[in-house]
């Protein structure tokens, strides 16, 4: 497919947790714009150099590159499907290191097989580790990592880390850094006591 220079273009961000919040900085080094969507987001959430997608058709609809940072729950599987894929841009690249139920594989392989998207990063399947038969396993515009792009010495260092933290701060009667469901925190049967 032709190349096309990063500076200028968009890079949308589905989620804007911890991941995805380190990512901004590198994405403008590069030149790129960054909008982010999800939906308990408001545009005060977000700094300033980072553009709030006001739904989720408008983060497919101007993304050239769509990276998904989103936890897989009951609103988010399957949310990447043939409607989803149809309002993306024939040149965007989806990018996803978050979980593979997030997007529908069928739909995707719709998508890359048409052109209605131009390719796909994946780190992540539905499936893991994946069966022989992924029909886009020969794609010229796919990437496949197998679960592992943060993989290094010092990612796994940090990831025994930060859990240890956040075990001690349980323990210490205090929040963690990495609550996903913080919903859970107010409920009388869901105190944390020292």
């Amino acid at each position: 497919m032709p190349l096309r220079q990063l500076r200028g273009q968009t890079l949308g961000l589905l989620g804007f947790g911890n991941t995805a919040r380190h990512l901004v900085p590198k994405a403008q080094a590069f030149g790129l714009n960054v909008l982010a969507y999800t939906p308990r987001l408001a545009a005060a959430d977000l700094p300033e150099d980072v553009v709030w997608a006001q739904s989720f058709r408008n983060l497919l609809e101007t993304s050239d590159w769509l990276s998904i940072h989103a936890p897989l729950t009951s609103e988010t599987a399957g949310l990447f499907d043939d409607r989803a894929f149809a309002a993306m841009k024939d040149s965007a690249i989806l990018i996803n290191t978050s979980r593979g139920a997030i997007i529908d594989e069928p739909a995707l392989n719709r998508a890359l097989t048409s052109g209605s998207i131009a390719g796909a990063v994946l780190d992540v399947l539905t499936t893991e580790p994946p069966t022989s038969d992924i029909p886009w396993r020969d794609h010229p515009n796919v990437l496949m990592t197998p679960h592992s792009a943060f993989l290094s010495e010092e990612s796994l260092r940090t990831l025994a880390t930060r859990t240890a933290q956040n075990v001690a701060s349980v323990l210490m009667g205090q929040v963690p850094d990495s609550v996903i469901n913080p919903e859970v925190l107010g409920r009388d049967n869901c105190r944390i006591q020292a």
